[in-house]
C-alpha cells in the first residue's frame, strides 16, 4: 500500500513540475516579439464553472442478460449551484435530476460536485472523485481518470480538439473528443468516448461493454448520453 501511495504521489509531482515548466516557458517568452497564442489556450473553457447553469441530456441504456436486451430511455438534468472559491480551485454543487420523458416531473437523483484548478477538472460522483480533464489540453494529451480515487487506472486520450462537433442536430464550432481506455478482442468489447464543447462542457458520452462468448448469450450493456438543451435557470 505504501509503495502504491508513493507511486501516485510521484506521478502527481511530475505533473506539477511539467505544469510549472510550461508556465515558466510562457512567461519568459513574453519578452520576445512573438507569443504563440495556442500555447496560452489551456482549454479551460471545455469545463466551464457557471452559476445557475442547467444542462439536459437524453439517455439510452441497453442491458444484455440471458438472451434478453432490456432497453430504457430517460432524461437527466443538471443544475449548477453557486461557486465556492477555495484555496486552489473553484467548486460548485451539481444537482442531478431524472425523468422518463417530457411529460414526467423531474425527480432529484443525487447531488455531485464539480471543480476546476489550473491543472485539472474534476467531478465527484456518488463520493468518487474522477479527473475528467487535465490541462493544458491538446491532441494526444493523456491522463488517468482514476488518478484521485482507489479504482484501477483508466486512461483518457484527446483524439481531436477545436473541431466542429454535431450532437442531436446541434453544431458546436469548438468541440473535443476523448477516448477512454477502450479495447477489443474476439470475445470482449469495451469502448468509451466523451465529447466536450467550449462554454458548455460535456455534450456526449458513450460506453459499450459487451461479452460475446461463443455458444453463450451476450452479456453487458450500452449507454449513450447526449445533450438535448442547456441554458440559465
Amino acid at each position: 500500500m505504501e509503495g502504491g501511495l508513493l507511486k501516485i504521489s510521484s506521478k502527481r509531482t511530475i505533473k506539477r513540475l511539467l505544469y510549472i515548466s510550461i508556465i515558466i516557458l510562457i512567461v519568459t517568452s513574453c519578452g520576445s516579439d512573438h507569443v504563440d497564442p495556442v500555447a496560452t489556450d489551456y482549454g479551460y473553457e471545455y469545463f466551464p464553472i457557471i452559476e445557475g447553469r442547467y444542462i439536459e441530456y437524453n439517455v439510452l441504456f441497453e442491458n444484455y442478460n440471458s438472451g434478453v436486451v432490456d432497453t430504457s430511455n430517460y432524461q437527466i438534468r443538471e443544475e449548477w449551484s453557486d461557486i465556492d472559491s477555495l484555496t486552489d480551485e473553484q467548486q460548485q454543487q451539481v444537482r442531478l435530476y431524472k425523468r422518463l420523458n417530457g411529460d414526467s416531473d423531474w425527480e432529484l437523483d443525487s447531488v455531485w460536485t464539480q471543480s476546476i484548478n489550473v491543472q485539472a477538472a474534476f467531478r465527484t460522483e456518488r463520493d468518487i472523485r474522477f479527473q475528467r480533464l487535465e490541462f493544458p489540453l491538446f491532441e494526444g494529451a493523456e491522463w488517468d481518470v482514476n488518478d484521485f480515487n482507489v479504482m484501477s487506472s483508466n486512461s483518457a486520450v484527446v483524439q481531436s480538439i477545436d473541431h466542429n462537433v454535431i450532437v442531436n442536430n446541434q453544431e458546436f464550432s469548438s468541440g473535443m473528443r476523448i477516448s477512454i481506455d477502450s479495447f477489443f478482442t474476439f470475445v470482449n468489447r469495451d469502448y468509451q468516448y466523451e465529447k466536450y464543447a467550449k462554454g458548455v462542457g460535456l455534450i456526449e458520452r458513450y460506453h459499450e461493454k459487451l461479452n460475446f462468448q461463443p455458444g453463450k448469450d451476450t452479456l453487458g450493456f450500452r449507454v449513450h448520453q447526449s445533450l438535448s438543451s442547456y441554458g440559465q435557470k
